[in-house]
């Protein structure tokens, strides 16, 4: 034993450990005595991350970019421009709401419309467990049949037999295997497609996979997952407007066609919102000029029969004069019908709410109103707001019912308009008319030949000059339209050679793996520390109580009651040799010689204790005299096999003497004391006087007294008899003794209720009591001398457990 456990005489001595400090040298040596489960833990879990690494398919993601462009005026008044930092909130705002458009459901559905992403393609590896996303490069296509249905999202397996033939098998529920021919159609419900091989000609089946399998996607499970996979951010969080979209997925090739589909789509709905309004115009003039284009031929016709009829080429100057001035007249009348008909284009579109859309602005026919100009500005510019809008907000938003609130208000505001226009167009449109009817009276004047020449001549000229108004009007919007471009751009394509692997992370794993090896066994060594109840170490006792520990004995395995004695050699023997030095030091006076061994509870040892150490004592020349106090369940009698009649109870009630009971045994110098009858008052007879005398006269003629009691923490016994001892030791079990009984010792301790206390830790197995593993340390309690190696192994006697 150590020189600690020697010189802590005394608990002035010794200190109580703090139990908010980590025992570090406790755990480490408990990792090193448990090395093969952190062996075993560290190969599971690199070897699950080899696993992982080995058959987890790759995700891969690749990242496009677009540069987003604004009108500086758009959506801000003219108040709005003058706040400073507003410039920079409709920035983000604007960047905000095209990369709502870009994750838009709607917009994903017309991407998806672009591209064939209506069947996976699966390849399965020879081991059956590793799997690889074909994508366009699987041997084979399919052709579900149009006519008939085919279930989505389940899995039907193909083997390639040879160029001109393949098995397909649909497991579980359906239970399908048949040999099918390429090309030839496979129905069987609810399967129904052809599949055909993409080249016959240079297949070889002993390259392909063990197996494939298809599976039939449905559009809408399509949509949300690329929509959940894809992640925009700015290249500036306040004044950014390049967008940077990524993308994530199994095959480099599928994502990198997804994300640059998804941005050209996304050009495209951009442009067509700029063109519009051109298109509306165009669309509108062009009806205008079909109704003219009857007119205008028929009133030519006319002219040309009418000339061929009459032998007429031109009028006189006079009759040109009149013609010039009705000619403006209609002119100006057919203009305004011409703006009367827009104005019913207006009214219907705005009266039919369920069919508003980009209204072609007035100035396309010179109506310069600057009220009905800007009420149809801030109507298309609201309803485009609507439609970016509906592109990613769901039914209900509360956004939209304020759009629909404001766009109400302005559609109000133009009917309102337009009625006051019906009735200053109409008052213009009677004044000329009034004009006309003067000029005609006055073309009565002329012969009348020539009067019905000016009148056919006027309805042409005016038709053609209207119809070249309107193509000059349509060539303009044609012009707008061809010359627009969209506001945004592809800044980089996605492409795939660019495309980084994130998963799985093959480092990653391995350090996770290996952290998990470690710590996994390393958690449960700390946890069932933690959990466990009983005194497992020396720290265990030091944290609890100040009482010294007096010496330290080993296990005992083997089948002698008496090891000291019987294998005086042994490792056991010699921590008790150690027990008996300590003690020595400890009872230096000659009038201290007895001690009293207990424990708290039974089945810790103190009956083996006791009697070891009373022979290690005897065997030393030592007059020794071992007392069983243990009166209610005696045991010292059957270790030496002597009667036990009559004993320490039949002398303290005055039937015997104390020379009388005490027994020799075969040990030179250990004499026993046995228990006795087992009396029906133990307690009163432990009390009486009869005791006292009784000790007194065994300190007269022995050298060493060893009492043997009963469990100190169970009855009142115990308490009794350490009263007149001069030492007391109590045994603590690992393993075995619980925690708590720590403090009951404490307590005990710090009322001064005994003389000298000492702590003796019994049946230290290899682990755990020294804070690491006992077979690491083999003169744990042999000084150092090696005796373990030199006298043989200690396990030679039977279980203490007495």
């Amino acid at each position: 034993m150590d020189s600690e456990n020697n010189n802590n005489t005394s608990p002035h001595n010794h200190r109580i450990a703090d139990d908010s400090i980590i025992d570090f040298k406790k755990y480490f040596f408990g990792i090193i005595a448990n090395w093969y489960w952190f062996l075993i833990s560290l190969i599971l879990g690199l070897g699950a991350a080899w696993l992982i690494n080995r058959y987890t398919p790759p995700v891969y993601k690749v990242t496009g970019s677009l540069i987003i462009s604004e009108d500086k005026g758009r959506g801000l008044t003219g108040y709005e421009n003058m706040i400073p930092g507003m410039e920079i909130y409709r920035t983000q705002k604007a960047v905000l709401n095209e990369i709502e458009i870009l994750k838009s459901y709607t917009l994903s559905y017309r991407t998806l419309d672009e591209l064939d992403f209506n069947i996976t393609y699966m390849g399965v590896g020879r081991s059956g467990i590793k799997e690889t996303y074909l994508y366009n490069a699987s041997p084979f296509i399919v052709i579900p049949d149009s006519g008939k249905t085919n279930l989505n999202n389940y899995p039907v397996y193909i083997s390639i037999l040879n160029r001109t033939h393949y098995q397909v098998q649909v497991d579980d529920n359906y239970d399908i295997s048949e040999t099918v021919a390429f090309g030839e159609p496979f129905n069987s419900r609810p399967f129904n497609f052809t599949i055909k091989l993409k080249d016959p000609e240079h297949f070889s089946p002993e390259d392909a996979y063990n197996k494939y399998y298809f599976k039939f996607n449905s559009k809408s499970t399509l949509i949300n997952n690329f929509r959940g996979r894809l992640g925009i951010y700015t290249n500036d969080q306040k004044r950014g407007s390049v967008l940077f979209l990524t993308l994530s997925g199994y095959n480099p090739q599928q994502i990198s066609d997804y994300l640059n589909a998804l941005m050209q789509v996304y050009i495209n709905n951009g442009l067509e919102e700029k063109n519009q309004t051109a298109i509306n115009t165009v669309n509108f003039i062009d009806k205008q000029l079909g109704i003219l284009d009857t007119s205008l031929r028929i009133a030519e016709l006319n002219l040309q029969d009418f000339r061929l009829k009459n032998q007429i080429i031109d009028i006189d100057a006079e009759g040109s004069v009149v013609f010039a001035r009705m000619e403006e007249l209609q002119n100006s009348k057919s203009l305004l019908e011409l703006q009367f008909r827009y104005f019913d284009y207006l009214k219907e579109y705005i009266t039919d709410r369920n069919n508003m859309n980009m209204l072609v602005v007035p100035s396309v026919l010179d109506i310069s109103d600057p009220l009905l100009s800007q009420l149809i500005s801030e109507l298309n510019s609201l309803l485009k707001e609507k439609e970016n809008l509906l592109f990613t907000a769901l039914p209900g938003n509360p956004k939209i019912a304020v759009l629909e609130s404001k766009i109400e208000s302005v559609r109000l505001a133009l009917l309102d308009n337009l009625q006051y226009l019906y009735k200053n167009k109409t008052i213009q449109l009677k004044d000329i008319e009034k004009q006309l009817r003067n000029s005609e009276q006055e073309l009565q004047k002329f012969p009348v030949t020539e009067r019905l020449l000016i009148g056919i001549q006027r309805q042409y000229k005016v038709n053609d000059q209207i119809y070249t108004y309107l193509l000059q009007k349509r060539a303009e919007a044609a012009i707008a339209k061809a010359t627009n471009v969209s506001d945004n751009k592809i800044l980089d394509m996605a492409r795939r050679e660019n495309a980084g692997r994130i998963s799985p992370n093959t480092r990653s794993n391995t350090i996770i793996g290996f952290l998990i090896g470690i710590l996994l066994p390393l958690g449960i060594l700390i946890l069932l520390d933690l959990l466990v109840n009983k005194i497992t170490s020396r720290s265990d006792i030091e944290k609890k109580t100040s009482i010294p520990i007096i010496s330290n004995i080993g296990h005992s395995a083997g089948a002698g009651e008496i090891p000291v004695f019987e294998s005086p050699k042994s490792a056991l023997a010699e921590s008790f040799r150690g027990l008996r030095t300590n003690l020595q030091y400890m009872l230096t006076n000659k009038d201290k010689k007895v001690i009293t061994i207990t424990s708290t509870i039974s089945g810790e040892g103190k009956t083996f204790c006791s009697t070891n150490l009373a022979a290690i004592f005897a065997m030393a020349g030592k007059k020794t005299l071992l007392m069983g106090f243990d009166l209610r369940k005696p045991k010292i009698h059957k270790i030496f096999n002597i009667e036990n009649k009559t004993g320490l109870t039949t002398c303290l009630i005055g039937n015997t003497s104390l020379s009388e009971i005490i027994k020799a045994s075969k040990i030179e110098n250990l004499f026993i004391a046995p228990s006795g009858p087992v009396p029906p008052n133990p307690a009163e007879l432990l009390s009486s006087q009869a005791m006292t005398d009784l000790i007194l006269e065994a300190r007269k003629n022995y050298d060493i007294i060893i009492l043997d009691t009963p469990p100190f923490g169970m009855v009142t016994d115990a308490r009794i008899i350490a009263r007149i001892s001069d030492l007391n030791l109590f045994l603590l079990r690992q393993n075995y003794s619980p925690l708590n009984i720590l403090g009951l010792l404490e307590d005990v301790n710090q009322s001064n209720e005994l003389k000298s206390m000492g702590i003796i830790m019994n049946d230290i197995k290899n682990k755990g009591y020294y804070g690491y593993g006992y077979r690491y340390y083999n003169s744990g309690y042999t000084y150092g001398y090696g005796y373990y190696n030199t006298y043989g192994n200690y396990g030679e006697s039977k279980e203490q457990d007495s």
